[in-house]
């Protein structure tokens, strides 16, 4: 089985590998010694040698009128154009049906976290426990802040940061507390 025959979840670790420029140099090393390469290197030196030697021939005969002109067919080419155009395609949608399955999340998230607090004013008299919805819907809205800058983003940049630290001070806890 490949490695990508399975879904995986992409954290932020793999995404910040995947965003570094360094990828293509990492790249351009899977291209030489990857399992693919390793698979299609002998039909590689063939096509280079059957190229080579075609170049060749094309060489001599146009400086000796008495070989005879090659041409070839253009059909394989006009062939295997539509088979790449389908191997990009099912890459681009499995690209979009992650993107889909990650933003049909996000909205149940957000859903679950609004009907919470829907829940919670509806079932609140509004007098009695006043302080106490208010400061449950400021920790559901501060929860919600930190989980969509912070946690499904990078920690790292200070939007996260500011994030982090506003729950965990509305929580009573230290400013640079992990949430886990």
């Amino acid at each position: 089985d490949s490695e990508f025959s399975d879904i995986r979840p992409f954290n932020h670790q793999r995404w910040r590998r995947h965003a570094s420029s360094a990828r293509y140099v990492n790249d351009i090393r899977g291209l030489l010694f990857g399992t693919t390469s390793a698979r299609i290197a002998p039909i590689m030196g063939l096509l280079v040698i059957f190229s080579s030697m075609v170049e060749v021939y094309s060489y001599f005969s146009a400086r000796r009128p008495s070989l005879p002109e090659l041409r070839f067919p253009a059909e394989p080419f006009e062939f295997t154009a539509p088979l790449l155009g389908l191997l990009l395609v099912f890459r681009t949608n499995s690209s979009y049906l992650r993107y889909t399955a990650a933003c049909k999340a996000v909205q149940e998230i957000t859903g679950d976290l609004s009907s919470l607090v829907r829940q919670l004013l509806t079932w609140s008299d509004g007098e009695t426990e006043k302080a106490d919805v208010d400061r449950i819907i400021d920790l559901v809205v501060a929860y919600h802040c930190w989980l969509f800058t912070a946690y499904l983003v990078s920690q790292e940049d200070q939007e996260g940061k500011e994030a982090l630290a506003t729950l965990n001070a509305r929580l009573g806890r230290t400013g640079e507390a992990p949430l886990s």
